[in-house]
């Protein structure tokens, strides 16, 4: 594969496109013991962080101050939230707060989504953009949920190759880039 990148926004991505089943295959199991051992192996220090992000209190937090920042004058008690591709729900923003909250988990793909004509106040797309094969599939399939005054909120990581080539304040060294996971984007 190659990896590509732009030198303007430096938005990197890989070359190859799964297909729905392959992204199947890829996240079968996804975090399981095995897949675990394995990211631990290209990875060090791949549990821990996981571990941390799972616990959730910190990042939680900023991220729903940065939402509330965001959001219209409404009581969030008062909210609609589908949170498309939460994994179980355990970084789910508001999750205990909104007035009704639903979570499709997209790795599992067994959940049934929300009905189309269902439309929600808050939509979070947290850490799954990077995963698929065609984001831009997903972004439409998510927009059916949106009204004209919903929220969308999408989040990527911050990988470090990118990370660093932003306090170097210059394009990333894409030889950098030596393997990618489930990143795919």
């Amino acid at each position: 594969c190659n990896t590509l990148g732009c030198q303007d926004c430096f938005f990197v991505f890989l070359d190859i496109r799964f297909e729905p089943e392959e992204e199947s295959r890829l996240y079968y199991n996804y975090r399981g013991e095995s897949y675990r051992l394995l990211r631990e192996q290209y990875e060090p220090g791949y549990s821990e962080r996981n571990s941390a992000i799972k616990g959730g209190v910190p990042y939680m937090a900023v991220v729903e101050s940065f939402i509330l920042d965001n959001l219209p004058k409404k009581a969030i008690e008062d909210l609609t939230l589908l949170d498309f591709g939460g994994d179980t729900g355990v970084n789910t923003p508001f999750k205990d707060s909104v007035r009704k909250c639903c979570n499709f988990d997209i790795s599992r793909g067994q959940e049934t989504v929300p009905q189309e004509s269902e439309r929600f106040d808050l939509v979070v797309l947290a850490n799954v953009i990077e995963h698929v094969g065609d984001p831009l599939a997903l972004l439409r399939t998510v927009s059916k949920f949106l009204r004209s005054d919903s929220i969308l909120y999408l989040e990527t990581p911050l990988e470090k190759l990118i990370e660093d080539s932003e306090t170097r304040g210059e394009p990333p060294n894409l030889t950098e880039k030596r393997h990618w996971h489930e990143h795919v984007n």
